[in-house]
């Protein structure tokens, strides 16, 4: 399975460290935006997860979190990201600095 995170919100500008304590944990509980009843939990362990990919428009908080790439338990697994380039006036609500 790719993890693709970011697609609902920028987990690695605003949420890196809730995103590393749940690589710890080995899964993550998924609320459904349509149904708030329905939780589904899905495991992020190494037999399961075979990419780790970010869609961020401010990637900076993660590698700051992580001086080496993200690797799974086994310390196999490839990560990737994907970023947004847009106005500065746009930017500036994410990364406020530049």
């Amino acid at each position: 399975m790719i993890l693709q995170t970011g697609m609902r919100t920028d987990i690695p500008a605003f949420y890196s460290q809730w995103f590393l304590n749940r690589l710890k944990a080995g899964f993550v509980l998924v609320r459904n935006p349509y149904n708030p009843s329905q939780v589904t939990k899905y495991s992020l362990s190494p037999d399961v997860v075979d990419c780790i990919s970010f869609c961020t428009k401010n990637p900076v908080p993660i590698c700051a979190a992580i001086a080496m790439p993200i690797r799974m338990p086994d310390g196999s697994k490839p990560t990737g990201f994907a970023t947004t380039l847009c106005l500065r006036s746009l930017s500036e609500a994410v990364n406020p600095e530049t």
